[in-house]
């Protein structure tokens, strides 16, 4: 089930992060894509349901640490400004939050 959620995340936040790094090209927001998110998502899906078994408090610590730790590394790897970085990762991760939380099928 990890590597359907990989890939649905992939597949969902890499085209939103190129709409805001577009000027980086196609392979370098891809491979950022992929480095953010086979960074952040093991995280969240191994070690933070070890820190809550409230769903609640684990999709509040699960997501905030996504965006705040791929906010980190797309700034420091596709050089863009930390607020462009933040609004990128708040866009991605809403947007696979919402499509893993309406069509939960997808991850079966």
């Amino acid at each position: 089930m990890f590597w359907k959620a990989f890939l649905l995340t992939n597949a969902v936040e890499i085209p939103i992060l190129y709409l805001f790094a577009y000027k980086m090209g196609v392979v370098k927001v891809f491979a950022t894509g992929l480095l953010a998110n086979g960074l952040s998502l093991p995280v969240v899906w191994f070690i933070m349901p070890l820190v809550t078994s409230s769903y609640l408090n684990f999709v509040i610590f699960a997501e905030t640490f996504a965006v705040l730790s791929e906010t980190l590394i797309l700034r420091k790897v596709l050089f863009i400004s930390y607020k462009r970085s933040l609004t990128a990762a708040l866009a991605m991760n809403a947007m696979s939050f919402l499509v893993g939380w309406m069509f939960p099928s997808l991850l079966l």
